[in-house]
């Protein structure tokens, strides 16, 4: 009577360890599946980076804007800078953190780890 009892606990954990294993198949064919539409988009991404990093178009860097704003149409990058980090903007910096978005004279100043990252 105990191997009856022995062997009927051995076939329900059989039965479900096979059930376990059925699962988990799907699910690694699944993440298999999800893992090459990751792989396609990735390469996808690198393709369309591949064209627009294409050497024959000319490309005018950021820098070189600041420059030409500086240097060629006489802008004061030190004032711009100021007019940016205003009095308020430093106040409000100093109490709430180096992170957010400030409101600034006409625009707000937007900050992330005390970096002005941009102004809208």
């Amino acid at each position: 009577m105990k191997e009856v009892r022995q062997y009927k606990k051995l076939q329900s954990q059989l039965n479900k360890m096979l059930g376990d294993a059925d699962a988990l198949k799907i699910e690694v064919a699944n993440k298999q599946r999800e893992h090459n539409q990751k792989l396609q988009v990735i390469e996808s991404i690198k393709s369309e980076m591949a064209k627009l990093n294409n050497s024959e178009n000319i490309k005018v860097s950021e820098h070189a804007i600041v420059r030409y704003f500086e240097r060629v149409k006489g802008y004061d990058i030190e004032q711009i800078e100021k007019d940016i980090l205003s009095e308020q903007v430093l106040r409000l910096v100093a109490t709430l953190g180096g992170n957010g978005s400030y409101p600034n004279d006409g625009f707000s100043v937007l900050m992330k780890n005390y970096t002005v990252t941009t102004v809208v």
